[in-house]
């Protein structure tokens, strides 16, 4: 008969093969040499063509699960080669996204910026991106959107990745210890401890025309994320 203990480990052993088993990387990214054609994107224009001046409604919503105890949860794990870095250094980190909640996610898996341009002729269009938001947040209320340092870290849905439960992607970024240049108001770095924060951001994105009557949307999923902040140092 076998012993108690003789027991305990064998269900360790089976635990751990269930683990090895159901917990994997199935995708891998590198983000941080991408060229975008923003140019081309950028030119995009939201009316169809021969319409003039825009006539048409934007609606802005949330993509959530109808069940509240459904929501898709995620772990996002940022690495970074050192902990000291200069104001307007360049930084290339790894990212590690997991699956930790019980259903399947999609997230966008496409580099490809023109997938954002509609086809000529349609009357209806729509596509997903995802990205990653990095903040440098200074122990207080001052918190410092970053600058990225390639053209495109987006990611869109011409085709998906589908990550079940417990499993994950890695992904490469490349981002500068500076402000967005985007940002709508100026927010200095200062030296001294601080904290890169890191957020998963997706949206799907949609256009309808009906003659020269447009209605566009915007539309953000949510997520339940555990992301620890990493701790640096920001020298002169």
């Amino acid at each position: 008969m076998s012993s108690p203990k003789k027991i305990t480990a064998l269900l360790f052993m089976v635990a751990m093969l269930s683990i090895r088993i159901h917990g994997q990387q199935i995708g891998e990214i590198d983000l941080s040499r991408l060229e975008g054609e923003t140019a081309e994107v950028q030119n995009q224009n939201v009316m169809p063509d021969g319409c003039g001046m825009p006539n048409g409604v934007h609606g802005d919503g949330v993509i959530v699960s109808p069940d509240p105890n459904k929501k898709p949860k995620i772990r996002i794990d940022l690495t970074l080669p050192k902990d000291t870095f200069r104001r307007g250094e360049t930084v290339e980190g790894d990212v590690l996204m997991e699956n930790v909640g019980a259903d399947p996610i999609l997230i966008p898996w496409n580099t490809d910026p023109r997938v954002s341009i509609r086809p000529k002729g349609t009357s209806e269009y729509a596509y997903e991106m995802g990205w990653f938001e990095l903040k440098l947040k200074d122990g207080g209320s001052l918190e410092v959107p970053l600058e990225s340092a390639s053209q495109s870290n987006f990611l869109y849905s011409s085709a998906t990745l589908n990550i079940n439960s417990g499993e994950w992607a890695t992904f490469k970024l490349r981002f500068v210890i500076d402000e967005r240049r985007t940002s709508s108001a100026r927010r200095p770095i200062k030296t001294g401890g601080a904290d890169i924060a890191i957020e998963w951001r997706q949206a799907r994105f949609e256009w309808k025309a009906d003659g020269c009557n447009v209605n566009t949307g915007y539309f953000s999923y949510v997520y339940q994320e555990d992301a620890k902040p990493i701790r640096i140092k920001v020298a002169k």
